[in-house]
């Protein structure tokens, strides 16, 4: 890490790419959470016909 030793102070450079790194993983996580939210759809539909297709059977 790249520290002014004077004030201790991280470099502009330095909280610039910091900044644009936690932007990115926000961006991963928030890309995830869509995808998990996607497939929870998924099953829940897939879930809905089995359903469906075990209430049309004979007890």
């Amino acid at each position: 890490m790249s520290v002014d030793i004077n004030n201790q102070q991280p470099s502009p450079e330095l909280e610039k790419a910091q900044r644009i790194e936690n932007e990115a993983k926000k961006a991963r996580i928030k890309q995830e959470i869509f995808d998990i939210d996607k497939q929870i759809q998924h099953l829940q539909q897939h879930k809905k016909d089995l359903e469906n297709e075990l209430s049309v059977l004979p007890r």
